[in-house]
């Protein structure tokens, strides 16, 4: 998704770099802080997904926390 509003804006992010770099922009301009907690744990259940060191418990606590993000980026993504 993130991704996504980077297209939208005729941005092609090709590292987790740029990436990180664009989620920090998101977070400025809409003012909301709330994004770099979410994206952080995004990013850990990312790298949970190759490495599996997060307890099962922890994934299933943060199911809540993606869909919150997800919603913020779609707005983001559907606004002109």
């Amino acid at each position: 998704m993130v991704k996504a509003v980077a297209a939208k804006r005729n941005l092609e992010l090709r590292s987790h770099s740029d990436l990180n770099r664009f989620v920090a922009e998101l977070r400025r301009e809409a003012n909301e802080p709330e994004i770099r907690r979410l994206w952080q744990i995004a990013t850990s259940l990312h790298q949970n997904f190759y490495e599996a060191w997060l307890p099962g418990e922890t994934v299933k606590e943060s199911v809540e926390d993606i869909k919150r993000f997800r919603e913020m980026l779609e707005r983001m993504l559907h606004t002109p």
